[in-house]
């Protein structure tokens, strides 16, 4: 990965992280990973709620044009990427992997 998309990824962390918080003081909501597109069409954003609440997860996700617009903003580059965030279920593949290595241990 190239400096400046990693330059990119972190500009679009430290903003959205900044915007969502604002958005639900009373969640915790973790930026776990992103992938942005070697020309700067898109950003793959996969985050967590530590509720899991459904209802939470949609409206960050509903709001990810309004994210994209704010910082557009305040991120002075000539294309930001279009936002497309994503449920990171790493967790539940987590708790499945472990569940299984259990399975195989206990025959």
């Amino acid at each position: 990965m190239s400096y400046r998309i990693e330059r990119v990824n972190e500009l679009i962390k430290e903003q959205l992280t900044e915007l969502v918080h604002a958005d639900f003081l009373d969640e915790i909501i973790s930026i776990n990973f992103i992938n942005t597109s070697a020309d700067l069409s898109q950003a793959k954003i996969f985050f967590s709620v530590a509720s899991e609440r459904e209802s939470v997860y949609k409206a960050v996700i509903s709001n990810s044009w309004r994210y994209w617009k704010v910082m557009s903003k305040k991120i002075k580059i000539r294309r930001l990427p279009k936002l497309i965030l994503l449920k990171d279920d790493m967790k539940a593949d987590i708790e499945r992997i472990e569940e299984l290595m259990e399975k195989k241990g206990a025959r």
